[in-house]
């Protein structure tokens, strides 16, 4: 018996080693995600957006491949993005897609704006599933809709430098736009 255990020692090592190596998670045909980035991507998973307790931050997250910080470089040349003048701040620059928006001041990255396709597949919150799934809020702003329109609520968590806003009455509201912004 134990000269049985210890012939499968060698086994056991090679297949631990194999599970922490390349092998562990990897699909089929490819390799595994190899940076946090790949794997806190919002484009393909826009869950991300509301990760309860401690989850990424907006600083860890990547909306196409960019993220608060990056150079505009990053989105210079690109034809899905369309550069223009910030209304806000006249020194800054807007980078505007089809689901993001992306402030740039000196070069880099500041504020990324997610809104349209990508916000319509998050899961369904109001502002109180905000903060049941992510904490109490920083700040929580109503706004009264005007005749015909939602009211709008601003919800602000400032620790992950995330802000939502969300439309619509108490019983029919959602998440329209998703504000990640650097420190």
């Amino acid at each position: 018996m134990k000269r049985m255990s210890m012939a499968l020692v060698p086994a056991v090592v090679v297949l631990v080693a194999w599970l922490l190596g390349a092998g562990a998670g990897a699909p089929a045909g490819g390799s595994a995600p190899t940076s946090k980035a790949a794997a806190a991507e919002v484009s393909q998973n826009p869950s991300l957006l509301i990760a309860p307790g401690t989850g990424p931050r907006a600083a860890d997250l990547t909306v196409y491949g960019v993220r608060l910080g990056d150079p505009v470089d990053k989105l210079e040349g690109n034809p899905a993005f369309a550069r223009q003048p910030a209304r806000e701040r006249s020194q800054d620059l807007l980078y505007t897609g089809r689901d993001a928006w992306f402030f740039a001041t000196e070069g880099k990255i500041y504020r990324i704006k997610v809104r349209g396709e990508i916000v319509r597949r998050m899961p369904a919150y109001n502002a109180a599933r905000l903060q049941v799934a992510m904490g109490k809020a920083d700040e929580v702003v109503e706004t009264r809709g005007e005749e015909g329109r939602p009211a709008e609520t601003r919800v602000s968590f400032f620790a992950r430098r995330v802000e939502y806003m969300v439309r619509g009455d108490r019983n029919d509201s959602v998440v329209t736009e998703v504000d990640l912004y650097a420190p």
